[in-house]
């Protein structure tokens, strides 16, 4: 609980990335259930490219969040 009150309240970085990748990760889901957004007649590539990306903007995320509390903590 302690985290996600620090990524909402106490780091604008880390707010900004988790967005980026639960957004990210969101376009990918309803992109392959959906299949709105194809490339090649196939869903898959968006969903790939959407999940590693959404992905790597939330671990970002996460991780300026864990570094930020553990220098204010510390």
């Amino acid at each position: 609980m302690s985290l996600i009150r620090h990524i909402l309240f106490h780091n604008f970085w880390s707010f900004l990335f988790v967005l980026s990748g639960l957004i990210g990760l969101g376009i990918g889901a309803v992109s392959y259930s959906t299949g709105v957004l194809t490339a090649r007649n196939s869903p898959l590539p968006t969903f790939a490219i959407c999940f590693i990306v959404g992905g790597v903007y939330l671990f970002v995320g996460l991780s300026i969040a864990i570094v930020s509390m553990r220098r204010h903590t510390s």
